[in-house]
């Protein structure tokens, strides 16, 4: 299973400072496979990014020091518009 990250708030795509929640999605089942609140640390999720197999994460905007924090785990990331998560999942996955 290869996934991605998407950071949310309130079902939609926002900046990864400000996301509540983070979406990860399955792009081989094409399905969202777990929903949580986002830890209030980028090195908490290191645990998950192993779990699914974490490739990329999909973002409205993340700092540069947090975006290297995910690179060391090797999670690519992704700006996306800012926009319901549905429409972003359709719009590249679909």
């Amino acid at each position: 299973m290869v996934s991605v990250i998407i950071t949310c708030k309130n079902d939609v795509v926002v900046k990864y400072e400000d996301a509540r929640e983070i979406v990860i999605y399955d792009m081989d089942s094409k399905k969202i496979v777990l929903r949580r609140e986002k830890p209030p640390r980028p090195e908490l999720l290191e645990d998950i990014v192993e779990e699914y197999d974490v490739c990329a994460m999909l973002t409205a905007s993340i700092e540069p020091e947090t975006e290297e924090v995910f690179a060391t785990m090797g999670v690519k990331v992704v700006l996306v518009k800012q926009s319901n998560i549905e429409e972003v999942i359709n719009e590249i996955f679909i």
